[in-house]
């Protein structure tokens, strides 16, 4: 555990362990103890959440003992102890799950608002080309673009970030067969 963390985990578990002393064995008192083992949860990890919860269930079991409630078989305040701590772990895990949930969901939020934005570039980037005529020379294919021309590849890639790659069209295959046909 870091040592901010662990300073005010101990800290709050010392003051519930009191507070739970100074009530009484008559007194339920354990779910107070969920307070330093949900703190700890949510900022360390599962191993000093485990250790929080069986710190916590050491001083319950301890301020039992100590509040001299007695019970009918001593094994009964062994397995209240062994019950506390599972309820411990318990809301631990529940506390580390729920801000692993959170973590991702801010995760993906900060991921939508990067992919809308990229969104609304490109929808303004459209809007621009939209209804504008642009020219294609008939002998180079190149494309007249902010008074420049430019080969289509560029335009493309500078307006759209689209790469073209060289192919041939059924078209464009039958021709140049029966080209070689001829010669």
């Amino acid at each position: 555990m870091k040592l901010k963390t662990s300073g005010t985990a101990l800290g709050l578990l010392a003051l519930v362990a009191f507070i739970d002393y100074l009530t009484g064995f008559e007194m339920m008192f354990h779910v107070f103890y969920f307070i330093p083992v949900a703190f700890v949860a949510g900022h360390e990890g599962k191993g000093s959440t485990l250790t929080m919860a069986a710190l916590a269930a050491v001083a319950w079991g301890l301020v039992d003992w100590a509040d001299g409630h007695s019970y009918s078989r001593e094994i009964l305040r062994y397995w209240n102890a062994f019950t506390c701590f599972v309820s411990f772990v318990c809301i631990g895990w529940l506390m580390l799950q729920l801000r692993e949930a959170v973590s991702e969901s801010n995760r993906l939020a900060q991921a939508a608002v990067s992919d809308l934005d990229k969104l609304k570039e490109s929808t303004v980037k459209i809007h621009e080309l939209e209804g504008s005529f642009k020219v294609v020379c008939a002998w180079t294919n190149q494309i007249k673009d902010e008074g420049k021309w430019i080969p289509i590849e560029d335009f493309l890639a500078r307006h759209f970030k689209m790469t073209l790659t060289p192919g041939i069209s059924p078209e464009g295959m039958k021709k140049m067969l029966r080209r070689q046909a001829e010669e």
